[in-house]
């Protein structure tokens, strides 16, 4: 006897994709304009240190949001497999100890599922791990060949009392969270009939 298994519209992809949806709007409705919001505010609206907090907050929220978006990428993807071993009764290989999760999950997708992502997505999932990585770990090699590879993330002090920092743009912010729901919306969705 074969078990079918097959996904709905509201299947666990769709939901991922929308997760990430989520994320553009709890930063670009809510939080950049609750900050920009503040700065209106009469007593503070010619003041310089008005416009500096404000250029601060967005620029730590815009951190902080590139961090969360690309860690919310990692676990979905984990879960996702998590998922097609419980439903699908599928081996999923581990990740060898020379690989990162993004060249981890590439394999796992093509060769276990025969699913392929276009190398596009891969890439900027793969820079998002670099700059997350330069962020959370700070100043060393991996750090010093992110910023040398990737500069434009990154904010380079003019004088030698500050160290180099991970700086994102609104942009750069929006492109991730786009990258992820573009990403889980180009994962085929298929009917599977595994014979028993």
């Amino acid at each position: 006897m074969s078990k079918i298994t097959y996904t709905y519209p509201h299947d666990g992809l769709s939901i991922k994709t929308v997760h990430a949806y989520h994320q553009e709007t709890l930063f670009f409705e809510i939080l950049f304009p609750l900050i920009e919001q503040q700065t209106e505010d009469e007593s503070l609206e010619n003041d310089l240190f008005g416009n500096i907090a404000e250029n601060w907050a967005k620029q730590e929220l815009g951190v902080l949001g590139f961090v969360s978006t690309y860690h919310m990428w990692e676990r979905q993807l984990q879960e996702l497999f998590l998922e097609q071993k419980e439903r699908s009764h599928v081996e999923i290989p581990l990740m060898n100890p020379r690989e990162n999760i993004v060249q981890y999950g590439k394999r796992v997708l093509l060769d276990t599922f025969e699913a392929s992502i276009a190398e596009a997505y891969w890439q900027e999932l793969d820079i998002a791990r670099k700059i997350v990585n330069a962020f959370k770990h700070g100043p060393g090699k991996n750090f010093n060949s992110t910023l040398a590879a990737h500069p434009n993330y990154f904010y380079v002090p003019d004088d030698n009392r500050h160290l180099p920092m991970v700086s994102i743009s609104l942009e750069q912010l929006r492109r991730l969270i786009n990258t992820v729901a573009e990403f889980w919306e180009a994962v085929p969705r298929k009917i599977i009939y595994p014979h028993s």
